[in-house]
């Protein structure tokens, strides 16, 4: 799922680099392709780190600020994370038939007026205010320890040590042939099990990769498990030869993995 990003980053490092017309419309249409499907994933952060990543990028090769990014980014948090709520509860809503290009082009046409999804839209100060609450992730993981360590894992709760342990064979084996590969919607069940909020709410809380890790083993787990995490980006550094490379290369290179 990161090829897409990891092609629109280096290309955007070779045209501010090398610039011709060719890389400006190549990078033109990678954007275009990744916007997309950031917006269609129903993941507000995924436009937002897209953005993130292209200002470091600018900034790393021409060492200045560039402020059109900036004000891209500030439109994305004012504009498109309303449009992807509603694009996301247009996909959870008893209405929808399974066309995720109609859920979306219903969406876009009630973006001009207060009919439908965005009759209930926010305030700026108020997106503004949830968009700085989401960057911090200590209240989700204070929760995430406390319910594990006070009220413990049911048997409804999700197998956090069983996917973990998982992961090397669900990474690379289909469904097809992995058919009791875990469909836990981990985000969810934050949300509605450890924060307790109704299930009318449509949202999706961070488990945080210390709270996964937590979940699955407690204290242990998160030793073992960054260990085998940095022991993964070690390997992958040293086979991309990184230490030769443009420092450039190295920071696309844990931008993609982040």
């Amino acid at each position: 799922a990161a090829g897409t990003s990891l092609v629109l980053y280096l290309l955007f490092y070779e045209y501010l680099s090398r610039p011709t017309m060719v890389k400006r419309l190549s990078f033109l249409l990678a954007f275009s392709l990744e916007f997309g499907l950031s917006l269609t994933s129903g993941m507000k952060k995924d436009t937002l780190i897209m953005f993130a990543c292209l200002f470091m990028i600018y900034y790393l090769v021409r060492r200045r600020v560039n402020l059109w990014i900036l004000l891209v980014m500030a439109l994305a948090v004012f504009g498109l994370y309303q449009f992807v709520d509603a694009y996301r509860s247009a996909l959870l809503g008893p209405s929808f038939n399974g066309s995720r290009l109609d859920a979306f082009m219903n969406v876009l046409s009630a973006v001009g007026n207060d009919q439908g999804l965005y009759s209930d839209r926010m305030e700026a100060g108020d997106v503004l205010a949830a968009f700085f609450a989401r960057l911090s992730l200590t209240d989700a993981l204070s929760l995430i320890v406390e319910y594990k360590d006070v009220v413990g894992l049911g048997p409804e709760d999700p197998t956090f040590l069983l996917d973990l342990l998982m992961v090397p064979f669900t990474v690379f084996l289909p469904r097809f042939l992995l058919p009791f590969k875990s469909m836990s919607t981990y985000g969810r069940w934050v949300t509605h099990t450890v924060m307790g909020l109704p299930e009318t709410v449509i949202s999706s809380s961070y488990v945080t990769v210390e709270g996964f890790f937590y979940l699955g083993g407690g204290v242990l787990a998160v030793g073992i498990g960054f260990f085998l995490l940095g022991a993964v980006l070690n390997f992958c550094s040293a086979f991309c030869r990184l230490e030769e490379r443009n420092p450039i290369f190295i920071v696309i290179f844990f931008l993609t993995a982040l």
